[in-house]
């Protein structure tokens, strides 16, 4: 039972200054890699067409030398940076190590020893056609075959997206990806995961206050030598296909209650589902989540913004791959941050609790330390 619940909660939780990082995004409630309400400079790694709202600047991450395995997360964070800037006609930029943390999770249902998106490198460009566009191009690789580790990872993604008046819409594309280790708890001890169609999708129209926004994501996986302890190899899957669909639709407000400060507001509906075909068996498991994120930024000195929120699953429900019904537990998550605005560098922090991939979705204390400088 407790490996049936965890295959679906790695699947649904991968998961006031406009230039901001990903300590701001997690002191708000927020996804590191970019939000659908919040105005924020990681959302070019939703749309890449937001390059064209956030330019001349350079962003720092501070991190860990992670092992390509293990999830980003706030306590145990991965280093990342890049730069955006303006040119005579276009906008370009390009940013160092931010993984694709989705992909690296659906690698670690089948084996948590499986290399993840390792050695990333993003580069943007876009501009102004009488509508904002922009295309991102993302590779990665990495490779290990000393001592018979026999491991190796290679991803090769690209986005698309346009800005028109109030409406925003994207596409995300997992071009080619796989990866693979010699395990010694594998049959035949080759670990090998391979993309097939897969992709991102997804519109957000901002109006007044509001920003109504849904997606769509598909994930195709084929598989082989499933790790005999991770949660797929327990269920006696040890080679097939695996199929991820979510459909997430969602609104939220941004209001500006006083001249320094906003408050954010934001209700989600996902529906994800994972289906399994292997030689043996087709089973499947879904489950239903309505969160509700509640923050609040506010400007306490010309050189100090604090930030703080507070999350929870105000509704799911779910079926494991018996049919056995639960729902999520412990779902309350808070958090605070901050912002040193020294002229044009900005230092964000952030301190709180977080939900975290591949640990037994515990909330553990976590903090992030971010550095952004505008030009």
């Amino acid at each position: 039972m407790y490996f049936k619940r965890l295959i679906l909660f790695y699947f649904i939780f991968s998961c006031l200054n406009g230039y901001a990082t990903k300590a701001r995004l997690s002191g708000l409630g927020e996804n590191k890699d970019g939000s659908f309400y919040i105005e924020d400079n990681r959302n070019i790694f939703i749309n890449p067409a937001e390059i064209n709202h956030y330019t001349d600047f350079i962003s720092f991450e501070y991190g860990q030398d992670l092992e390509g395995t293990k999830p980003d997360s706030s306590f145990l964070g991965r280093s990342e940076g890049g730069f955006i800037a303006q040119g005579r006609a276009l906008v370009y930029g390009v940013f160092l190590g931010a993984e694709n943390e989705r992909l690296n999770s659906l690698r670690r249902i089948i084996n948590p020893l499986l290399p993840g998106d390792d050695n990333k490198i993003d580069l943007f460009i876009g501009g102004d056609s009488g509508f904002k566009w922009g295309v991102n191009v993302g590779l990665s690789q990495s490779k290990d075959l000393r001592d018979n580790a026999g491991m190796r990872s290679n991803a090769l993604l690209t986005s698309v997206g346009v800005i028109r008046n109030e409406w925003e819409f994207f596409l995300d594309l997992l071009v080619n990806s796989s990866s693979e280790v010699n395990d010694q708890n594998v049959t035949g001890q080759l670990s090998q995961v391979e993309s097939n169609l897969s992709f991102t999708t997804g519109f957000k129209k901002i109006i007044n206050e509001y920003r109504v926004y849904g997606t769509f994501d598909l994930y195709d996986l084929s598989f082989q030598g499933a790790n005999s302890q991770s949660a797929i190899g327990a269920l006696a899957m040890d080679r097939g296909d695996l199929k991820y669909t979510m459909t997430r639709a969602g609104i939220g407000r941004v209001k500006n209650v006083s001249d320094n400060t906003k408050i954010f507001t934001n209700l989600e509906l996902q529906y994800a589902k994972v289906d399994f075909k292997t030689p043996g068996s087709s089973p499947s498991t879904d489950f239903w989540h309505v969160p509700l994120t509640i923050a609040l930024e506010y400007e306490a000195l010309s050189w100090l913004n604090l930030r703080s929120s507070i999350g929870q699953a105000i509704y799911s429900a779910a079926e494991d791959l018996n049919s056995q019904s639960f729902s999520q537990n412990n779902s309350t998550i808070a958090s605070g941050g901050f912002s040193i605005l020294l002229g044009s560098l900005v230092i964000d922090g952030v301190v709180g609790t977080e939900r975290v991939e591949g640990l037994e979705m515990l909330q553990d204390t976590v903090y992030r330390l971010s550095l952004n400088y505008s030009y």
